[in-house]
């Protein structure tokens, strides 16, 4: 039997028929930080699979509106998901903002493709994690919230930094549902400037 196998957000996921762990990590910050409601708009960067949407649309629900961006297809649809297969570099947030106008949250469950050099990988997760706060800055309403994942390293307080400019709270959590060999943080900013 594989690690991935044994793994208990794994079973979990499969047993619950929702597309993967992630979805049990999203579910950990919405119970410590409270930041989906009913109705909400939420852009979604780094979408696919889907089980950050599948999460969200329990709470959100019908009467919402999804926005969702990745560089891979995805089969998860329902009605109020307007899905984007492009690259997040080529996101014109001018452009989503003219269609869609302020959104309530943005979240990001973005990765690069892990090149196993840590200082590589660390790198290419900090410049994702920019390009979503950027997006943030066009496309958040004020007193918005926001969530994006980043693997730990050398860029943190570089990321911290800019964390700050643009809310007034910011926290780091990591939740029980991610793997103990992950270099994985999840960045909160609650209440945009």
């Amino acid at each position: 039997m594989s690690k991935r196998e044994k793994d208990f957000f794994y079973k979990l996921a499969k047993k619950k028929g929702v597309n993967a762990r992630s979805y049990f990590k999203l579910e950990q910050i919405q119970s410590k930080y409270k930041i989906f409601k009913a109705g909400q708009k939420v852009f979604d960067i780094g979408c696919a699979p889907g089980s950050w949407l599948q999460y969200v649309y329990e709470i959100v629900g019908s009467e919402g509106k999804f926005i969702g961006v990745d560089l891979s297809g995805m089969e998860l649809s329902f009605p109020n998901l307007d899905f984007y297969q492009m690259d997040i570099f080529d996101v014109d947030s001018k452009d989503f903002f003219q269609k869609y106008g302020w959104v309530d949250v943005v979240m990001s469950d973005v990765a690069p493709k892990t090149t196993g050099q840590k200082i590589v990988d660390i790198e290419r997760s900090y410049q994702l994690c920019k390009k979503s706060l950027d997006i943030v800055r066009v496309m958040l309403k004020p007193k918005g919230d926001f969530v994006c994942k980043m693997y730990h390293g050398e860029r943190f307080d570089d990321f911290q930094a800019l964390m700050k400019e643009v809310f007034f709270e910011v926290k780091i959590f990591r939740p029980k549902a991610t793997r103990k060999i992950s270099r994985e943080i999840f960045w909160i900013g609650k209440g945009k400037k």
